[in-house]
């Protein structure tokens, strides 16, 4: 990844915010706003069936035919097929994401059907369940004193831990026929009425904790609707997953991006202020990637004009969310440059995974075989004496080193070098393994 690609975005933004009257943001999103066949019969024809209708929050945001989700009752039931959720593309390929609406009071067993159906293991909440006085989504999940049932599902709540004053993690057990299965639900209240977040901070703090997924493995992101903000953390998620690999490329285009979307479900990304809010996001996240952890300017601070005082029009409504709160910034201990490249993967099948995992294998993946290897990035830390290195193991559960993080090698390069295999080669199995299964990923440093 060239990081002139990403300078090139920032400098752009704020060329476009110079400008006072974000005229460029105004202009891109109404071409963005043409793509929205809203409720259209022809392409929503299961939404808009009459034993279907009740099933939806609104009447005019529905899932398109050829991306919704399709549930598999565990009874065999063909005809009771239908929930308002749509697949979206991602990093990990055609089901990375399940953008769908808050669960209505008849829906909440059809929610978790659709969870146990596809393997689910994070869910994304960023609403309310009442906002304005109305109510947006109902309870689906449990607290720690209490036992819920939706049809054959049983909700118990293991732990809630509040990561951040805009957003907790309930730790949910999942239990079905006699099955269990772990569920993370991060649910995020920090939006404001009829505007944006003041800082993109907890969002990416927020995505920064969130645990690594399969593509067997789809992220559920909702909110009211399931447009507005599921949207917009839809197109920060992506985006900060390609940065994560490296893969952001000289033609990466953020409207482009939601417009793609948007083909997949409508309305995805619903205001202009949404969309603004979308671009501080990935510029703060880029300006932070690219600074070293000491430097990095505290932009999340942003603060949106503009919207007090405003008077929510009927879609507007779907996605707000009353709070006020102070924001706290992203602190960062390591930045790490880049990871290897992963390949897009083809179109994943609707059955779910046959192996489901635990709490902890959500956290640290076991080495999948001998021939694994430690994943390497370099960092920009402070220097060390001649022919020394400095380097910083992760463990999994099993205390056997998943990723090292080594410093850029220093002068003189063969030095460096002759430590840095040193430090392979004390590895235990199976990351010890001799040949080429040693050689690791040495990525140049971004700031350098």
């Amino acid at each position: 990844m060239d990081t002139r690609t990403l300078r090139e975005f920032v400098r752009r933004v704020e060329q476009i915010r110079a400008g006072g009257d974000n005229e460029g943001f105004e202009s891109e999103y109404k071409e963005v706003k043409k793509l929205s066949q809203r409720g259209d019969p022809q392409l929503c024809s299961f939404g808009c069936k009459n034993e279907n209708t009740k099933k939806n929050r609104y009447k005019d945001i529905l899932p398109y035919d050829i991306t919704r989700v399709i549930l598999h009752q565990n009874n065999g039931d063909t005809a009771n097929t239908y929930i308002n959720a749509s697949f979206i593309d991602g990093v990990n390929g055609p089901q990375t994401y399940i953008a769908t609406q808050g669960p209505l009071p008849h829906t909440i067993s059809d929610f978790w059907q659709m969870i146990w159906n596809y393997n689910v293991q994070v869910v994304i909440m960023s609403c309310k369940e009442i906002e304005l006085g109305k109510r947006k989504c109902e309870k689906y999940w449990a607290t720690p004193e209490e036992t819920k049932t939706f049809g054959k599902f049983i909700i118990t709540c293991e732990a809630v831990r509040k990561e951040n004053p805009e957003y907790c993690v309930r730790e949910l057990n999942l239990t079905c026929e006699k099955e269990m299965r772990c569920v993370l639900q991060y649910h995020y209240n920090g939006w404001p009425d009829h505007g944006v977040p003041e800082s993109p901070g907890p969002i990416l703090e927020l995505i920064d904790n969130l645990p690594q997924l399969s593509p067997n493995n789809p992220l559920c992101i909702h909110c009211s609707a399931g447009c507005g903000r599921t949207g917009a953390i839809c197109a920060i998620h992506y985006t900060w997953s390609l940065l994560q690999r490296g893969c952001i490329m000289g033609d990466f285009n953020i409207s482009d991006l939601i417009k793609e979307m948007r083909k997949q479900r409508m309305n995805m990304v619903q205001t202009k202020d949404q969309y603004e809010f979308v671009y501080t996001t990935i510029v703060y996240m880029f300006e932070k990637h690219l600074a070293p952890p000491h430097a990095v300017s505290d932009s999340s601070q942003t603060h949106f004009a503009g919207t007090e005082g405003h008077t929510a029009t009927k879609d507007e409504e779907y996605d707000d969310v009353a709070l006020s709160s102070k924001k706290p910034a992203m602190v960062s201990r390591y930045e790490v440059v880049s990871y290897p490249s992963a390949s897009r993967s083809t179109a994943q099948s609707n059955k779910a995974a046959t192996e489901f995992p635990t709490r902890s294998s959500l956290q640290f993946p076991e080495p999948s075989s001998k021939n694994s290897i430690p994943i390497y990035a370099t960092v920009t830390p402070r220097k060390k004496k001649r022919g020394e290195i400095q380097t910083c193991k992760f463990t999994n559960q099993k205390k056997v080193p998943a990723v090292m993080v080594d410093q850029s090698p220093s002068v003189p390069a063969s030095t460096s070098s002759e430590n840095l295999q040193s430090s392979v080669s004390q590895l235990p199995e199976p990351w010890s393994s001799t040949g080429e299964q040693c050689i690791p990923h040495t990525i140049a440093s971004a700031w350098r």
